[in-house]
């Protein structure tokens, strides 16, 4: 679902896919998930590894790799309506 008051949403399956069309010659039809999860862990070892402590996904990926974070940027808003925004974001 889509929320009008959202600018802008930051999560790790963007760097999945960039990373998937890259293993496949910069082929837009590829800016896709990787076809198994398989596939992904090793995309993400491989992007884990080629950049320095800070820049990793660390801060986007829990340890044990079972959560994600979601970031948005809004609209400025109510206190009311950022809680209506993060109710709805479920």
């Amino acid at each position: 679902m889509q929320q009008p008051e959202t600018i802008h949403v930051g999560v790790v399956t963007d760097t999945f896919r960039q990373l998937n069309k890259s293993m496949h010659g910069h082929d837009p039809s590829e800016y896709s998930l990787p076809e198994s999860p398989e596939l992904a862990a090793q995309f993400l070892l491989l992007y884990e590894i080629s950049h320095p402590q800070g820049l990793d996904q660390d801060n986007r990926i829990d340890l044990d790799k079972s959560a994600i974070r979601v970031v948005a940027a809004t609209e400025t808003s109510s206190s009311d309506e950022a809680l209506a925004l993060d109710r709805s974001a479920v």
